[in-house]
């Protein structure tokens, strides 16, 4: 993506970390310059951020200068020093920050813990297919000392889950209640897990249900009909908030009960519905 500055000037190295000051790791430089490079670094974000979300079907960018600021988060960009005759092009984003969350283990019992996160990953169109994704994504793993299954992905692209699987070995999915995805291996010898309360959804009142058996068979990625030929005909799976199965409604089968018994009794009328509904919350 081109601008109308000298990216050069700005992202002097290939791949430049910035954090909410917005501006490049290692920066030094009057006010002046502080502002001038922050100022462009955030035109930089809103433009890449806007850029991945029309990419990923998003209705609003999840990226942006102004995000970055009132946030811990991390991005890194990765730039073309020769595109735009000379001047630069940014090529890549890769957002990167900790939340809290809950997360279930194989077994079915979830875990409170605040892992890395990949939180937006976008390279330019015209740039894809050319390993500029693995560069950055491999940067990103040595700064931050950390490998590719330690890490919770929040709503990924199935262009994304396709590039994990086909440079990282990543297919299983550990079924989750939230939008995030979590791969086999991420509970093995992590260093971000907390053993605080982790507890069995068998004996939680989560409105999610997760049983052992389900959650043992850790699910393989969905993939389009042409993602799956190139990857080896990989199952077809849901993930992220939709992943678990949810009960059907106690309300829901009160009231069918209730429905049916008026039916075959029908001059018990209304009065005998309510009487039905009355015992069942006692």
């Amino acid at each position: 993506m081109e601008f109308p500055f000298n990216i050069n000037n700005i992202l002097k190295h290939k791949i430049t970390k910035v954090k909410q000051n917005l501006l490049p790791e290692g920066f030094s430089g009057d006010r002046r310059s502080a502002w001038d490079h922050a100022s462009k670094i955030s035109d930089i974000l809103d433009e890449m951020g806007r850029a991945s979300a029309v990419a990923q079907g998003l209705q609003k960018a999840i990226t942006s200068g102004e995000r970055l600021r009132n946030s811990e988060h991390t991005v890194y960009l990765l730039i073309d020093p020769e595109g735009k005759s000379g001047e630069g092009s940014v090529v890549g984003l890769l957002k990167m920050g900790r939340k809290k969350l809950f997360v279930f283990d194989a077994a079915g019992a979830h875990h409170e813990m605040q892992p890395l996160c990949v939180l937006d990953f976008y390279v330019h169109e015209s740039k894809q297919r050319m390993g500029c994704g693995k560069t950055l994504y491999e940067y990103m793993l040595r700064e931050e000392n950390t490998s590719p299954q330690y890490l919770a992905i929040d709503r990924p692209s199935e262009k994304f889950l396709g590039f994990l699987y086909k440079h990282y070995g990543l297919q299983k999915i550990l079924p989750q209640t939230n939008n995030f995805v979590v791969f086999e291996g991420f509970f093995t010898d992590n260093p971000d897990q907390k053993n605080s309360g982790s507890a069995s959804l068998l004996q939680s009142r989560s409105t999610n249900h997760l049983t052992p058996e389900s959650q043992s068979r850790s699910s393989p990625i969905r993939l389009s009909s042409e993602t799956q030929e190139r990857y080896n005909g990989l199952q077809q799976t849901l993930y992220g908030r939709y992943a678990a199965h949810r009960p059907p409604s106690t309300i829901g089968k009160i009231l069918q009960n209730s429905g049916s018994q008026q039916h075959q009794h029908n001059g018990m009328g209304i009065r005998h519905k309510f009487h039905i509904l009355e015992n069942s919350f006692m």
